[in-house]
């Protein structure tokens, strides 16, 4: 077999890795992947929680259950998997009093979470003095460029700077969408395609500055992968 576990080798004195050889219902035959002491242990059993979960997604929201062990940690930002969608935790009640930014399974009597498949990213296109606002929805790991050309209400438009959650400025790199609070951008390039990475605005140039033109095209990184939790 190929699966391995971290436990204590009474050989060792020690946690070490150990390949494990035979798992059963009961017992587990694992050897000590440093002195190759083989020997059979019966792990112990996880005790698992029922939560109460409240979803939302736009105005929706529905309630549900969340299994998982007793002694897990759940905080707000914790993610997992539930009928094919992605959650986020937002909020923790417990069972002694208010919400709280996380707490042991145990303790939890209200789990509030979102459908966190996709997140709306709040673009803004500055036109001389007018501004405007659009929304896009993206996976919240898809990575925004400065730069990057994006389309919404039929105007296509490359990102001049990024606010992110932290409330922190980038002119030059990119964020991860779940940490743009807001993207700020010009109307794009002439002939430029979604997707382009373009040369922008320099901070304080005038605004009917005559741009450059696609300068690279950018293919978004596959969307990272997040394991869930046991449910």
């Amino acid at each position: 077999m190929d699966d391995a576990v971290i436990t204590h080798c009474p050989a060792c004195g020690e946690e070490t890795e150990h390949a494990v050889l035979k798992a059963g219902d009961a017992n587990v035959t694992v050897q000590c992947s440093v002195c190759f002491d083989v020997r059979t242990f019966s792990p112990p059993r996880l005790k698992l929680v029922r939560l109460r979960l409240v979803v939302s997604h736009g105005e929706a929201s529905w309630s549900d259950f969340l299994e998982t062990p007793s002694d897990e940690e759940i905080a707000v930002g914790f993610e997992f998997e539930l009928d094919g969608h992605r959650m986020l935790v937002t909020g923790v009640e417990t069972t002694t009093e208010g919400r709280h930014e996380k707490a042991r399974a145990s303790d939890i009597r209200v789990v509030q979470a979102i459908v966190f498949d996709e997140v709306a990213l709040k673009l803004s296109l500055n036109e001389g003095e007018r501004t405007s606002s659009f929304e896009v929805n993206v996976d919240p790991d898809h990575p925004v460029h400065v730069g990057e050309v994006y389309e919404a209400g039929g105007r296509r438009m490359a990102v001049k700077t990024l606010k992110s959650d932290q409330n922190r400025t980038l002119h030059k790199g990119f964020l991860l969408a779940r940490n743009v609070r807001r993207a700020f951008c010009d109307p794009a390039p002439e002939g430029a395609r979604v997707g382009d990475v373009v040369a922008t605005r320099k901070r304080g140039a005038p605004a009917d500055r005559k741009d450059k033109g696609p300068t690279s095209r950018v293919k978004a990184p596959n969307p990272v992968k997040h394991k869930p939790r046991k449910r």
